[in-house]
């Protein structure tokens, strides 16, 4: 896993207006202001101004002067499920989304303060293996998708009620659909290690484009068939697209 920093949060203050003489302000934000830990993995604001912090020691609701720190509770169900989290998103519904380290994913309803448990091992869960949660996603259709490590691409189908209202039980990976899509593994010469997965970008509500450790692919979630589009030989540390048709990668020797 890699941390987005060890031991500090550095913010961008929100400025109405910012004139080109202007020097952009930042607020330095630590241990020391009530972060519970240094190293930090993600970072999400949400829809009602909260800046959620994904440590490995806590999950971390920044209210502009103070921390809430959500940690995992054995006697409390609806607390969060894991210390460590390693991926945030915020949802079309307003749900917070937290990936942990090895307890699967975890939904924060804010207007109840739950959390709810989607614990997604398959039976590969374990001390020795890597299980965090990498990315987490919406597609079009209001589905939920995940990369977790050694477990691969992940869809969760959100029932229509649940809009209305959670139901009261912390499981909630039993009341829905879980999928599961994986990537041929063809190892090669070229290609000696099995590749694991980064970052997924929705093309259509149907239609992904996967880019994993080494290649590029087209993923279509009805059928499962995936297609190889290019190869990442070479380095990749990371990838973007802004529109789901094309993909920038971040290689040793530039992007390409």
């Amino acid at each position: 896993m890699k941390a987005v920093s060890c031991f500090i949060c550095s913010i961008l203050l929100c400025l109405p207006a910012v004139l080109p003489a202007q020097s952009i302000g930042f607020e330095k934000i630590t241990i020391e202001n009530g972060l519970s830990q240094g190293m930090i993995y993600d970072l999400c604001q949400t829809r009602d101004g909260f800046l959620w912090v994904a440590t490995k020691d806590g999950l971390n609701r920044y209210e502009g002067y103070n921390f809430k720190v959500f940690s995992a509770n054995p006697f409390q169900p609806f607390s969060v499920a894991d210390n460590t989290q390693t991926a945030l998103f915020e949802d079309s519904r307003g749900w917070l989304w937290v990936g942990t380290e090895s307890k699967g994913l975890d939904l924060f309803d804010r207007r109840t303060g739950r959390f709810y448990h989607f614990p997604l091992d398959f039976g590969v869960s374990g001390f020795a293996v890597s299980s965090e949660i990498k990315q987490i996603g919406e597609s079009p259709d209001g589905s939920i998708w995940a990369i977790k490590r050694n477990a691969g691409l992940l869809k969760i189908t959100i029932p229509d009620d649940w809009k209305n209202r959670l139901p009261a039980t912390p499981n909630l990976e039993k009341k829905t659909h879980v999928e599961r899509f994986f990537i041929p593994q063809n190892l090669t010469a070229q290609q000696p290690t099995a590749e694991y997965l980064r970052k997924f970008f929705f093309k259509s509500a149907d239609q992904l484009l996967v880019a994993s450790s080494s290649n590029l692919y087209q993923l279509d979630a009805k059928t499962g068939a995936t297609e190889r589009m290019t190869s990442f030989l070479g380095g990749l540390s990371a990838v973007f697209s802004h529109d789901g048709r094309s993909c920038w990668g971040i290689f040793p020797d530039g992007i390409r």
